[in-house]
């Protein structure tokens, strides 16, 4: 079963405006060992928000294995050990080169006793401007 306790791991990249970011995320401990969240993977919910340094929301929301817009943007919680994050383009083609984004994953299991939420991830995405657009 997933641990409450669970620190996110940080993580910073990069992204050009506009481009589609495709992102997997290996989940594991701090020893370095596979971290396995309670089966089945389907009763994962990720959810994903992006906000400025002044804590001003840029994308909130549940990002599921359905895409959120015509762009592909989705989490998929691939099996109990990994998650295939792609932002697309509705969301990126907004993002302003220059500024510091801030940016959490987390996912919650509302068929455990007690409910799990559990941050995985967090960390900044910084934006390269775009030549083509």
């Amino acid at each position: 079963m997933a641990s409450l306790n669970l620190s996110p791991a940080s993580f910073d990249f990069t992204l050009y405006r506009g481009d589609t970011f495709p992102l997997t995320i290996n989940l594991k401990t701090a020893a370095g060992a596979t971290y396995t969240l309670a089966s089945p993977a389907t009763n994962w919910i990720p959810k994903m928000n992006i906000e400025t340094s002044d804590n001003t929301p840029v994308y909130n929301g549940v990002i599921t294995s359905t895409p959120s817009s015509d762009d592909g943007t989705k989490i998929l919680v691939t099996n109990t050990s990994t998650l295939d994050l792609y932002l697309g383009t509705s969301i990126t083609k907004y993002l302003i080169p220059g500024v510091t984004y801030y940016y959490d994953i987390q996912v919650s299991n509302t068929t455990i006793s007690p409910n799990q939420l559990v941050t995985l991830l967090k960390g900044t995405i910084t934006v390269e401007g775009d030549v083509t657009q």
